[in-house]
């Protein structure tokens, strides 16, 4: 999973962020989702915003504003980045967590110590708590390690993150050690320079006037006054050596306040201080070529040790990273400061005197004033062209940039450069003047450059030496001819430029071969970086997963889990609809684990051009298969946590308290379901878990569950699975009918091909039996009933009403069964009744009718299963118990195992059966109210259960549904006549009328006692009522209306739990508080409908 989520950061394909964060310049494009699950800082800032978030596009981020304390650079944060999204921390990166020093361990050199402290802050400003402590523990051995120079930015870090422990064993480290209290009180905050103060030694003592004189000259240059400076020195008698005002400048002054407190002739460039450091050591440790050059060339000594015997260039190899010393190494761009410093302080220590001739220019032009500043000019032009910060620093030594030195190559873009244009408000004394200064200056930098940049110079002088019979070498003057040959001496300077890195870069293969062998694999958690590996091998091999990474990788997997069960936490930028059901997706996570999504959203989708999230629908991304909504859960689940939770009980199971849910048919939807998601997705792991599931399935399972596995394996290309299934088919006594319906043709025939031959049907009576059936699928049983009297087949030999119950639409079962011709009980080759067959279906129109015209609900298979038995094993415990509060439709589910259930309990019901009682017999229009009120009140309060009785009897045909809604636009009022109508025609209608409605109770008394019975009660006291309409008739009238409705309440809660009672009999096998919650579920949903069936009433007839 880990891999999967950094192609994120490290595959420009997987981008799919939604926010940049800006680090050193450079832009990191990250996912909200991944930060906010991670980290609580993240979680805040994307909830309030950015500045930017309301413009559009993505939510950008400033490093510097989101870490003000400290500096977090950007390969310190693609690590951390990197440890958010993937859980485990990379190695250091080798250009930013080593130094150039060869000899140096780097266990505590300055880029390694530097690089944790980054780290530290990212860690800390972010909230990662875990990371903290591991960067701590790394930081701890720093401290012994580390020069005290070192360890200050150490110190500052733990100061600002709190990390009490460090900031103490920091605070002893720096107490103890010799450093000076000017810099102690200059570089750490205050609190902190006082505690150290506090307890550190005390130094031998200054005299308090000799030491405030020594602050005023260090404010002095604090200020950049150097000539407040010369005065204070005046006033007080102290030196600069005695105030080390070198050393202090050099350390924290302006490179200009340097080289003017040189000027000043009273400074020892070579002066120790009281650390053995001379103003060079604290020079090298700023690393700036502005401030070494003076020295240099006021007489510093590059060679000079410390007390621990480390000279310059060494202090300033041992903070120079790789990243630095090799950035910009190329030609004609600025040379970066930290390879400019070594190389300034290499060549220094290197430098021998220059022997021969050091004249600058030829005998031949040295009498023609203007010739030599043609030559001066472009050489300098040349050299700020080709080498811009070497060129820069001697100029600048020089103090040519006051006397617009700079002009040779650029004169074309606007003059003509010809010194020898005459100024008429010019005297010729005063031209030859400022002619002399300029080339003073131009000579004095060309000096500076042969002395501090040698190689450069050779170039240079190789190049220029024969092209002095040119006036000038601007590319674009002079003849074609001379443009030519400038251009070609263009290129050859090229070259020679290239030979001089190459040169260069050989001098330094040592540092190069260092690179290689930089340590590249210590974990932070090593708390040691004392294992070099080559850089080729540590790609190869990685270090064995310790207890700590897999504990980092179970809380990211906690954490992203979070996107899926925290609305706090809801990033998604998508949406996948499944059952009905939207759930929302981080595309950058589903991208970066699947390539199918991958796929998917580069492309888009119809909605993604609307505006808001673009939208997906299941069915469109799983065209051969269904998954469901638990099952794509369960499946996102993993995606984003890389853990594959339990399958969910409600999905997973049936509702037969005898089955082990080791292959009934739930068990196998569930992962057929996840099966059609992880091969369609494309996580293949996962396609091989849920595959091993299913052949165990294969195994236990009933033939008929066979089926949706064997055509899940032919869609998602389980060629092992796929001949598991058809082996298991062929061999059992599936009849060739169902084989050739319900599987792919290709497998159908396959099968037929290796099943035993059945005995030989002969072929005009096969042919027959086919095309019954085929009337059947095209729903003509008028047809069926000709083809039955030509053929001589009757419907039980061509097994007709078990093939409609199977696969045709409920009204051509109820025909079917109207021919009068079907053995409802008929067992066929498997030994299942229609009724077996009806079960696997689940739709109670087909079983009513099969009920209502004598199937046997006790039948049992050759396995011994009954028809409800067959139904339990293929509910669900969700469908079961869904939407069981009344006043809605009844679930099909639960429907049909009540029917079931009810059939096999029956008993015969004694008695009077008569549905009207005798003091309303004798009235047509009183027993047509009654029956109206009955059947509307049935259908108000057993919606499902009334529409089944109602179809059975045919009475949607008669419009019977009067009773409560004829208020909505009649009396309701059966008494009113229609002048047209005759009286026997009149009462022929509602003959008829009553005739369906009798029909209606009828069937509900014989399948839905409970409900009847309720009805019964309901209804028994309320004849002498015109209507039950709550809002007619007197106050006194409405008043016990609503008095029996109260009581109608509490009837139909009765009989509703009494069903509960009969049905937790059967024993679920979901776990008892799983029941419970269900059951208090259905309590309150019960309450909240009888309130709203008052409010009806009420509202209707208002």
């Amino acid at each position: 999973m880990g891999y999967e989520a950094q192609r994120l950061l490290l595959d420009h394909e997987y981008d799919c962020s939604d926010a940049e964060i800006v680090v050193e310049g450079n832009t990191v494009g990250v996912n909200r989702c991944i930060l906010a699950s991670r980290s609580q800082f993240f979680q805040d800032l994307f909830r309030k915003g950015s500045d930017d978030a309301k413009k559009e596009g993505k939510p950008r981020y400033l490093m510097s504003e989101l870490v003000p304390n400290g500096r977090v650079g950007y390969e310190a944060f693609k690590v951390f980045l990197n440890y958010l999204y993937t859980g485990k921390l990379n190695p250091s990166p080798v250009e930013v967590s080593t130094c150039v020093d060869d000899r140096c361990p780097h266990d505590a050199c300055g880029p390694a110590i530097s690089y944790a402290v980054e780290l530290m802050y990212a860690s800390s400003t972010f909230q990662m708590k875990e990371l903290v402590q591991l960067v701590q523990h790394h930081l701890s051995n720093f401290v012994e390690k580390a020069l005290v120079e070192d360890v200050i930015p150490i110190l500052v870090a733990a100061f600002h993150c709190q990390l009490d422990q460090l900031l103490s064993h920091c605070i002893q480290m720096v107490a103890r050690s010799d450093l000076d209290n000017v810099a102690i009180e200059k570089e750490l905050p205050h609190k902190v320079s006082n505690d150290i103060k506090l307890i550190r030694p005390k130094p031998q003592e200054m005299e308090p006037v000799e030491d405030e004189r020594i602050r005023s000259i260090h404010k002095a240059l604090d200020s950049d006054d150097v000539e407040l400076v010369g005065l204070l020195l005046k006033e007080s008698g102290i030196t600069l050596d005695e105030a080390y005002a070198l050393h202090y400048a050099v350390a924290y002054c302006d490179p200009k306040v340097v080289k003017e407190v040189l000027g000043l002739g009273k400074a020892n460039p070579n002066l120790c201080n009281s650390r053995g450091h001379t103003a060079l050591h604290v020079a090298a440790r700023r690393k700036l070529p502005a401030v070494l050059v003076p020295l240099l060339k006021w007489g510093a000594s590059a060679s000079e040790t410390t007390s621990n015997g480390q000279t310059p260039v060494a202090i300033c190899r041992r903070l120079t990273r790789p990243k630095d010393f090799w950035e910009n190494t190329q030609q004609g761009q600025e040379s970066n400061n930290d390879r400019l410093c070594i190389d300034l302080l290499e060549r220094e220590m290197q430098r021998n005197s220059i022997s021969g001739n050091m004249s600058i220019i030829s005998k031949e032009i040295a009498d023609d004033l203007h010739v030599r500043l043609d030559y001066l000019e472009n050489r300098v032009a040349f050299a700020r062209l080709l080498f811009p910060a070497e060129a820069k620093l001697a100029m600048e030594m020089a103090d040519a940039h006051s006397t617009s030195a700079y002009t040779g190559l650029t004169a074309s873009r606007g003059s003509s450069g010809n010194l020898r244009e005459v100024d008429l408000n010019e005297t010729p004394s005063g031209r030859t003047k400022r002619l002399q200064a300029k080339m003073q200056a131009l000579l004095n930098t060309v000096k500076m450059g042969r002395r501090f940049f040698p190689n450069c110079s050779e170039v240079l002088d190789k190049f220029l030496e024969d092209e002095l019979d040119m006036p000038d070498f601007i590319l674009e003057k002079g003849t074609p001819e001379e443009q030519r040959i400038k251009r070609m001496r263009s290129h050859i300077l090229v070259s020679n430029m290239l030979a001089r890195m190459n040169i260069f870069n050989r001098s330094m293969d040592n540092v190069n071969e260092l690179s290689l062998s930089f340590s590249s694999s210590s974990y932070l958690s090593n708390g040691s970086s004392s294992n070099h590996v080559s850089a080729s091998s540590s790609a190869s091999s990685q270090p064995a997963p310790s207890i700590e990474h897999y504990l980092s990788l179970r809380k990211l997997s906690d954490n992203l889990e979070r996107l899926l069960l925290d609305h706090e936490y809801d990033y998604s930028d998508a949406e996948i609809v499944v059952e009905g059901n939207t759930v929302g997706v981080n595309r950058c996570i589903l991208a970066s684990r699947s390539q199918f999504f991958q796929d998917l959203f580069r492309k888009g989708s119809d909605d993604a051009k609307k505006e808001g999230k673009p939208r997906y629908l299941m069915s469109e991304l799983v065209p051969n298969g269904k998954v469901g909504y638990e099952a794509f859960k369960v499946f996102l689940n993993y995606l984003y946590t890389g853990k594959l939770n339990p399958s969910p009980v409600e999905v997973s199971t049936c509702v037969d308290g005898r089955c082990p849910h080791d292959a009934c048919g739930p068990a196998i939807s569930y992962a057929v379901e996840l099966m059609y998601a992880s091969s369609t997705f494309q996580m293949k792991e996962l396609v091989q878990l849920v595959q091993h599931c299913l052949s165990n399935f294969v195994e236990k399972a009933l033939v008929e569950d066979v089926i949706p596995i064997l055509v899940a394996a032919f869609h998602c290309q389980l060629d092992q699975l796929l001949s598991h299934c058809i082996q298991m088919v062929a061999s059992s006594d599936l009849d060739i009918m169902a084989i050739e319906k319900e599987l792919p043709h290709k497998v159908s025939n396959d099968i037929k091909l290796i099943r035993p031959k059945p005995q030989e049907m002969e072929p005009v009576e096969d042919k027959r039996i086919r095309s019954i059936h085929k009337a059947l699928d095209s729903d003509d049983v008028e047809l069926v009933g000709l083809l039955l009297k030509e053929s001589g087949i009757t419907l039980d030999e061509a097994y007709a009403l078990h093939y409609a119950v199977a696969y045709c639409d409920p009204k051509v079962v109820k025909e079917v069964l109207g021919l009068g011709k079907a053995n409802p009980n008929l067992c066929n080759s498997r030994g299942h009744t229609a009724l077996h067959v009806a079960a696997r279906r689940k739709l109670p129109a087909v079983l009513v009718p099969l009920l209502k015209w004598g199937a046997s609900a006790s039948e049992t298979t050759s396995n011994g299963q009954t028809p409800v038995a067959i139904c339990r094993r293929l509910t669900r415990p969700k469908d079961f118990c869904e939407n069981t509060q009344r006043g809605q439709e009844s679930n099909k589910d639960r429907l049909c195992i009540d029917l079931l259930e009810r059939e096999m309990q029956r008993n015969s019901i004694s008695g009077n059966m008569s549905i009207i009682s005798k003091e309303i017999a004798d009235d047509l229009h009183m027993r047509l109210d009654y029956l109206e009120d009955r059947v509307a009140f049935a259908r108000l309060l057993f919606p499902a259960e009334a529409k089944l009785a109602m179809e059975m009897a045919d009475a949607h045909s008669t419009s019977v549904y009067t009773g409560l809604t004829a208020s909505r636009g009649s009396s309701g009022n059966l008494r009113e006549v229609d002048l047209n109508e005759t009286p026997s025609g009149r009462t022929k209608r509602l003959q008829t009328k009553m005739q369906a409605l009798l029909n209606t109770v009828k069937i509900g008394r014989h399948f839905f006692p409970n409900c009847s019975e309720v009805l019964d009660k309901f209804l028994e006291d309320e004849l002498d009522m015109p209507d039950f309409i709550l809002e007619k008739g007197t106050t006194e009238e409405q008043r016990i209306k609503r008095m029996r409705f109260l009581e109608l309440k509490e009837d139909v809660q009765q009989a509703f739990y009494k069903d509960i009672a009969e049905q937790n009999r059967s024993a679920l096998s979901f776990s008892s508080s799983y029941c419970e919650s269900r059951q208090q579920s259905r309590k309150d949903q019960t309450n909240q409908w009888f309130i709203l069936t008052v409010w009806q009433h009420e509202f209707l007839n208002m």
